[in-house]
């Protein structure tokens, strides 16, 4: 295998083998529920369920919390439990939530066994088991198959209640207690369009119609999503545009840096471009620069500086699910801090997106939620510049040629270590950069002309007798 991990995890979470890889993003169906408890009057510790009164469950949880160097504070917090879940106690009430994949520890006997998995069928079969209760996936395998799975541990739910809202506790019969089985899991399996796209939005714009799911196939209690992120809309419309998609149009499509006209991105710019500045010189010229924008972010380009930092407070806050900030405003504040640091409005966008590791201070392209995922720091550096704290991770493509010889390529942003005193801690980060990816050895042969380095494990050392003292 061939892929990516997070620290800690044994296994491959995402990447390729011989016979297939697969991928996925975030997907954020309804898979949890509130329960509103009827409380006991006379004991907090008592709730009524089915007409008779039980006991929370409840024990103490100890929480250390590191405020600086060896000082450290610890908090005592009440846990309680219920029949339906973990319990919140507040000035409202009681309330019980119940999630899918409660108390459910197979999760990474699921991805050792998708490790395994040499076909589509033996996939499939580990998804079905529910023991993954989110991700939206997605496959390729060396005889051509791919699909989009939008995986999950739906719950099946009574469709008489608002599932939206708190549900009465008091009844038994109201919680759920099995999942949907995975036929009735939206998918795409090997479509007539010949690609699949998962960029953490609605299973039902997967491909190109008419081959995706159709919504109206799937009851409203699986609670599935319908928005779409602007790489989800880019990659559709760069994929279905292709009809012959090689090798190189993959990369980039991979590394593209632009984003829809119809994405917020896109929609935010054309807000602020169409405004009437009338009387405030500053904002009409900004105002002209973003009527001309092309929706990209090339290390190159002239006007992303002034669109980016302009948009990502509105985006922000629409992400949270709060109201815009004043828009004026926004493109105001963005304007005055490239003309206080970069004496210009219109600095190149490398300029000011900035990859930074160890010694290394490198000009990026890419922006946020663009398929070249590059996000802005909280707060801009003293100098005006952003230095990139999320987006793009592990980026590997797989190829299964038809002369029956498997490849893979890869890139990290920085590289194979966290230690700033290790040799991999930033030499991967001028590939990231220049948007290249690295071929990786998948022979015992090549790994060890790829090797700098050979080192056999010692053994553990022999535990000593213990010595018995009378």
């Amino acid at each position: 295998m061939a892929g990516g991990l997070v620290p800690g995890s044994p296994l491959i979470l995402a990447g390729a083998g011989p016979n297939l890889g697969w991928g996925f993003s975030s997907n954020h169906p309804d898979l949890a529920d509130v329960y509103r408890l009827e409380g006991n009057p006379n004991d907090r510790y008592f709730y009524r369920v089915d007409g008779d009164w039980r006991r929370l469950e409840a024990c103490d949880a100890r929480i250390v919390v590191h405020v600086w160097g060896p000082i450290r504070l610890t908090f005592r917090r009440e846990v309680l439990r219920s029949v339906q879940g973990p319990v919140i106690r507040n000035d409202s009430g009681l309330y019980a939530i119940h999630y899918a994949g409660e108390n459910d520890l197979r999760g990474v006997e699921a991805f050792y066994r998708l490790n395994k998995a040499r076909d589509f069928a033996a996939f499939s079969a580990v998804l079905a088991t529910g023991a993954i209760p989110s991700l939206d996936f997605v496959y390729a395998d060396r005889s051509g198959q791919i699909a989009g799975i939008y995986n999950g541990a739906f719950p099946m739910r009574d469709e008489g209640h608002d599932w939206t809202q708190a549900v009465a506790g008091n009844i038994t019969s109201n919680i759920w207690r099995a999942s949907l089985p995975f036929d009735a899991v939206p998918k795409v399996v090997s479509p007539g369009s010949g690609f699949v796209v998962s960029a953490d939005a609605t299973p039902f714009r997967t491909t190109s119609d008419p081959f995706n799911p159709k919504p109206e196939a799937f009851p409203p209690t699986m609670g599935i999503e319908t928005g779409l992120t602007n790489r989800a809309r880019r990659g559709l419309a760069l994929f279905d545009a292709d009809r012959a998609v090689s090798a190189d149009d993959f990369k980039a499509y991979k590394f593209d840096k632009c984003y829809a006209p119809d994405s917020d991105f896109g929609t935010i710019v054309k807000g602020l471009g169409e405004r009437n500045f009338a009387g405030e010189p500053l904002l009409e010229e900004a105002g002209e620069m973003l009527r001309r924008y092309n929706l990209c972010t090339n290390k190159e380009n002239r006007t992303a500086a002034l669109a980016v930092i302009a948009a990502t407070p509105l985006l922000r806050a629409r992400e949270n699910g709060m109201p815009d900030p004043d828009q004026a405003a926004a493109l105001r504040n963005a304007a005055n801090l490239l003309l206080s640091k970069f004496k210009r409005l219109d600095p190149a966008w490398g300029e000011v997106n900035r990859l930074r590791r160890g010694a290394l201070d490198l000009p990026l392209g890419g922006g946020p939620d663009a398929l070249r995922d590059i996000e802005m720091a909280p707060r801009m550096a003293g100098d005006g510049t952003s230095t990139a704290p999320a987006g793009d991770s592990m980026t590997l493509i797989s190829s299964w040629t038809r002369n029956g010889v498997w490849q893979v390529e890869s890139v990290v942003p920085y590289g194979a270590s966290a230690s700033a005193v290790s040799p991999h801690y930033a030499d991967q980060a001028p590939l990231f950069a220049a948007e290249k990816l690295k071929s990786v050895p998948l022979t015992d042969a090549a790994l060890k002309a790829d090797a700098i380095a050979t080192e056999k494990p010692k053994p553990p050392a022999a535990k000593k007798k213990p010595v018995e003292v009378r």
